[in-house]
């Protein structure tokens, strides 16, 4: 449990135009004999931050339904950075459902994951690929979502290292106060499984996602995401040497 959480891949995403739409439920756990106030900072790509607040009474767990908030807005991928008076278990669910399907009950994927209680300015994760063979009918694509929640700019860096022994090296820029949105079909050698170890100058916090759909409709029909590992899983790197 915490005081501090984080997410970084959301979207309220409700435009009768989309194949697929997108919502999340913030689970939010408190054992504590208190009640715990809650001020969430949502952080998007291209507007400033947004902030709502919550409260979790005590011994309980709260599902909140972010789409019914209007602090939250739709139709904009963001992250967030949950603070609470009281130590607190946090966990976004998420849940895909068609244009033409009640989102309240029924749901074609869904996924979810424990918010990570730190940043830190290194980051992996194991389980990556991006998956696009010719005639076969099931894609799967995949995103890096790096929040910098923080006043300073960033510049990031994604080393891949694939089954073969060979690598790939991205760079980008992480405005401050801002969720950069990083989709890994556009910059890794496809149909190759890979690890990622993601450096940045300045803290933040990083979110696979991944997304399988059909090639013809657009369709998701299964989603999975972690929030990545952080720094010290090093076995005898030298931080500043990564840096």
């Amino acid at each position: 449990m915490s005081t501090v959480n984080y997410f970084a891949d959301g979207c309220e995403l409700l435009r009768k135009d989309s194949p697929n739409m997108q919502s999340i439920w913030l689970c939010m756990f408190n054992p504590t004999k208190r009640d715990a106030g809650v001020v969430m900072m949502l952080y998007y790509e291209d507007i400033d931050p947004t902030q709502l607040r919550l409260t979790v009474p005590a011994k309980t767990k709260r599902n909140f339904h972010l789409s019914e908030y209007n602090e939250v807005v739709k139709d904009k991928h963001y992250g967030a950075r949950i603070l609470s008076t009281e130590p607190i278990v946090v966990q976004p669910a998420v849940g895909y459902y068609g244009p033409d399907d009640k989102h309240d009950w029924y749901t074609r994927a869904s996924y979810w994951t424990i918010a990570s209680t730190a940043l830190s300015k290194v980051w992996y994760f194991a389980d990556g690929v991006v998956i696009d063979v010719p005639d076969r009918r099931l894609k799967e694509s995949e995103w890096v979502f790096v929040l910098k929640p923080n006043k300073e700019a960033t510049q990031v860096t994604l080393n891949v290292y694939y089954n073969d022994q060979t690598e790939d090296v991205f760079r980008c820029n992480v405005p401050a106060e801002r969720l950069k949105a990083i989709f890994l079909d556009d910059i890794v050698t496809k149909n190759k499984g890979y690890g990622v170890r993601i450096v940045s100058g300045e803290p933040i916090a990083v979110q696979e996602t991944r997304r399988i759909w059909e090639e013809d409709r657009r369709v998701i029909r299964s989603a999975m995401s972690t929030m990545a590992f952080p720094w010290p899983l090093h076995w005898g790197d030298d931080i500043d040497e990564i840096l």
